[in-house]
């Protein structure tokens, strides 16, 4: 190649634009799927704390919502850490994603809600 000659122009397979789509697109739906996950996880927590509160010992809706909020707070921070994961390995490709940083603040709001909802239920049964 002599210095005048442009270089040659990359073209990019349809297929393979599809895949990263479609890549990009699977990974959105699982974030979707832990965020869903744990938002019914810290629901049912909620609700079993409102609901069984006379009907059973106390200790029984506390440890129970408990482990329900913690698992909540728990497929809050495996969604965003599964995300950026993928975002990193797909960063040098031409992919819209969604902002890393948003799915981190997003996860990060639901934890702390997550944590405000434990400190109610300790706070709120007798």
């Amino acid at each position: 190649m002599t210095p005048t000659e442009p270089p040659p122009v990359q073209t990019v397979d349809p297929r393979e634009e599809l895949a990263q789509d479609r890549t990009a697109l699977a990974s959105e739906r699982t974030y979707a799927s832990w965020v869903r996950t744990g938002l019914a996880s810290l629901a049912a927590a909620l609700g079993i704390a409102k609901f069984i509160d006379n009907t059973v010992p106390t200790w029984t809706v506390r440890s129970i919502a408990s482990l329900l909020i913690l698992l909540a707070a728990l497929s809050f921070m495996l969604a965003a850490w599964r995300y950026t994961g993928l975002c990193k390995k797909l960063k040098n490709l031409d992919i819209a994603l969604i902002p890393h940083q948003i799915v981190l603040l997003i996860s990060g709001f639901l934890v702390v809600c997550s944590g405000f909802a434990l400190l109610a239920i300790w706070m709120m049964t007798s």
